[in-house]
């Protein structure tokens, strides 16, 4: 059976502007996440992608991805990249919407995920970790308006 994880996460600041996924990017970077998997490439939507969400995974530094970002932002699309906690292969593709009124990002989880056995047999995504690590160095910046998370079977 396919299992789906996902949370997606509002944000504002004082001045209603938006909150590209450029300024997002830098602060999870600096809590723990990281953008380069095992193999040390970076994966992410690329400058081409047009919004088709065209993976691409190269040997990236960040400043060069943050240039990806802001190239995209330019063009009002939609950012993206994979972020993993710390050493560790958890994580997920981190999509930055763009949208002037809704400052919304989502993270699609990895199935090398974090979980919780709430029956032999029966194990469900652990969200409280996801949320411990995402959402405390982003309220340091911005104001949380909501978070959902959701598992689909």
């Amino acid at each position: 059976m396919s299992i789906s994880a996902s949370i997606q996460i509002s944000l504002s600041n004082e001045n209603n502007m938006n909150i590209p996924g450029s300024k997002i990017l830098p602060i999870l970077t600096h809590s723990g996440w990281r953008i380069f998997t095992t193999s040390g490439k970076v994966g992410y939507l690329s400058a081409e992608s047009n919004n088709d969400f065209d993976w691409k995974y190269a040997s990236l530094n960040f400043e060069t991805l943050i240039d990806i970002f802001k190239e995209k932002e330019m063009k009002k699309e939609t950012t993206g990249v994979c972020l993993f906690w710390g050493n560790t292969s958890i994580g997920g593709s981190f999509s930055f919407l763009y949208d002037n009124k809704m400052h919304t990002f989502s993270i699609n989880i990895n199935e090398d995920r974090q979980l919780i056995t709430l029956a032999e047999n029966y194990n469900i995504t652990n969200f409280q970790w996801y949320l411990e690590k995402l959402l405390p160095p982003l309220n340091n910046h911005f104001c949380i308006d909501f978070f959902s998370c959701n598992e689909l079977r």
